[in-house]
C-alpha cells in the first residue's frame, strides 16, 4: 500500500482531463456533509461507481478491482484505487489524498478493508456511524467490513446519495447540452453514410467517427470512452425491436425500420439520441403504427413538469396506445424514460428518477430526464423516438432539436420529417 506521492516521479508531468470547476465539486461535497450531518454519521465509504466518480471526479471501471472513496465528516474525501490506474487518479481525483493498493498480498476487497482502517485511523475517528452503499454491497464483503470495522454501526447512504443526484447542477446541464449535441452530429452521420449495401456496422461506425471528432474539438483534454460512445444502428423488423442489441453485418435494407443509437459518454455523463426511421418509403401497414407511437412521444412530452409524479406519466402514454387499439401491456418492453446524469453500459442509473408506474417521485426542477415510449408490432418492428427533457416549472426544455415526427429517409439521404401530430 502506498501514497500517490511515493508511487510517481516528482518530474512525471501532471496533466489534467477533469470537466468540473472546483465549485461544483465543492457543492456536491457540501451535500454529502449535509447528508452526514442529518444522519449523524461519522465518515462514508463510497464503493459504487457513481459515487466514487461524482464526489471524486475518479472515472474508471473496476475491472475486477473495488475502488472506493471515504469521506469523513467534515472533512475531504480519500480516493482508494489500484496501482493499475496511479496516474489516472490524478488526472481525475479533484483531491489530493489518494492511497494505491497492489496485487501482491492481499485481494482488492481487503486491501480497501485496511485502507478504509488506515484512513479512520488518520481521522481519529475509531468508533461511531459509518454511512455504506447497501445496494452495491455483496453480502460477504458486508460480513467482512463488520469483521473488520468492529465498534461502528454501518447506516445505508445509497438511496439518500443517489437522490442528491436527481437535480442537476448548471454545470451539469452544460455538460448534458453537449451530450445532445454530439449524439444528434452522429445521427446525421449515420444518415449520410447510407448508400446500397451499407451495412448496420458500417452505418454506426460514420456516426462513431463523427462523434469521436466533435468531441476532439469540444473536449480536447479529457478521455475518449470508446467503450460507451457508439451508435447501435439497428434494422428490420426483428433487430429493431430490441433495446440494446450490438451491431450486425446486416445490409440495411429500404423499406425497413432503421433505429439510430448514437451514444455519447462525457466524464461518465450519459448521453443518447434514438430514432425510429425509414428509408426509401414507409409500409402502409407501418404509417398508422408510426404515427401512433408518435402521439405518444408527444403526450409524453406534454405530461413532463415539476410536481408531476413519475408514475403518472404513463397514462398519458398509454391513452394513446388504448385509444388506438393497441395492447401496450403485451406490445410495450420497458418504461417510458429515466433519469439522466452518470450512466454507461456497465453501471446502473438513478432509480429515483425512473418515469414507471411504480415510482411516486415528484418531478423537480432541473432534473433531467428521457421520454422515450417504445411498441413492438409483428413484423413490423420496434418504433421508438428518445428525446432528452429538463424539468421546469410549467413543462419542460426539451434539449433535443432532431425531428421527432414520422421520419423518412429520401433517395438524397434527406432526412424528411412527413408527419407530426397536431
Amino acid at each position: 500500500m502506498r501514497a500517490l506521492a511515493d508511487a510517481i516521479s516528482a518530474k512525471e508531468p501532471i496533466a489534467t482531463i477533469k470537466v468540473w470547476s472546483e465549485q461544483e465539486m465543492r457543492r456536491r461535497l457540501s451535500n454529502l456533509h449535509a447528508l452526514m450531518d442529518e444522519k449523524g454519521l461519522d465518515a462514508v465509504i463510497l464503493t459504487s461507481i457513481h459515487n466514487v466518480l461524482y464526489h471524486t471526479g475518479f472515472y474508471c471501471p473496476p475491472v475486477g478491482r473495488l475502488h472506493s472513496t471515504i469521506v469523513p465528516r467534515g472533512g475531504e474525501p480519500t480516493l482508494i484505487a489500484s496501482t493499475i490506474e496511479d496516474l489516472r487518479t490524478i488526472y481525475n481525483c479533484y483531491y489530493s489524498d489518494v492511497r494505491l493498493f497492489d496485487d501482491w498480498e492481499r485481494n482488492a476487497q481487503e486491501s480497501n478493508l485496511k485502507i478504509w482502517g488506515e484512513v479512520l485511523n488518520d481521522h481519529g475517528i475509531s468508533s461511531g456511524r459509518l454511512g455504506i452503499e447497501e445496494d452495491v454491497l455483496p453480502v460477504q464483503f458486508m460480513r467482512r467490513i463488520e469483521q473488520d470495522l468492529k465498534g461502528f454501526e454501518f447506516v445505508d447512504v445509497g438511496y439518500d446519495t443517489m437522490r442528491r443526484r436527481l437535480v442537476k447542477s448548471a454545470e451539469e446541464i452544460a455538460i448534458i447540452r453537449h451530450g445532445v449535441e454530439l449524439c444528434e452530429i452522429g445521427g446525421y452521420a449515420a444518415i449520410d453514410a447510407l448508400k446500397p449495401g451499407i451495412t448496420e456496422v458500417e452505418a454506426a461506425n460514420a456516426c462513431n467517427v463523427a462523434i469521436a471528432a466533435e468531441m476532439r474539438k469540444r473536449f480536447p483534454d479529457i478521455e475518449y470512452d470508446d467503450l460507451n460512445n457508439k451508435c447501435l444502428f439497428q434494422t428490420g423488423p426483428f433487430r429493431s425491436r430490441v433495446g440494446h442489441t450490438m451491431n450486425a453485418h446486416r445490409v440495411v435494407q429500404k423499406g425497413e425500420m432503421i433505429s439510430n443509437n448514437p451514444y455519447a459518454i462525457i466524464a461518465g455523463y450519459y448521453h443518447v439520441l434514438e430514432r425510429s426511421m425509414y428509408w426509401g418509403h414507409i409500409p402502409d401497414d407501418a404509417l398508422e403504427v408510426f404515427k401512433t407511437n408518435v402521439r405518444a412521444h408527444h403526450a409524453g412530452l406534454g405530461a413532463l413538469k415539476a410536481g408531476v409524479k413519475c408514475s403518472d406519466i404513463d397514462q398519458h402514454v398509454n391513452a394513446v396506445y388504448e385509444e388506438a387499439g393497441i395492447d401496450w401491456r403485451r406490445d410495450r418492453s420497458f418504461g417510458t424514460g429515466h433519469s439522466l446524469g452518470i450512466m454507461t453500459y456497465w453501471f446502473g442509473r438513478e432509480e429515483g428518477g425512473e418515469l414507471r408506474q411504480y415510482n411516486d417521485t415528484p418531478l423537480q426542477e432541473n432534473m433531467v430526464v428521457t421520454m422515450e415510449p417504445m411498441i413492438n408490432i409483428g413484423e413490423l418492428g420496434g418504433f421508438r423516438h428518445h428525446d432528452i427533457c429538463l424539468i421546469t416549472s410549467d413543462g419542460i426544455e426539451n434539449l433535443n432539436t432532431f425531428p421527432r415526427g414520422v421520419l423518412l429517409i429520401d433517395d438524397a439521404n434527406k432526412l424528411q420529417e412527413i408527419w407530426l401530430p397536431d
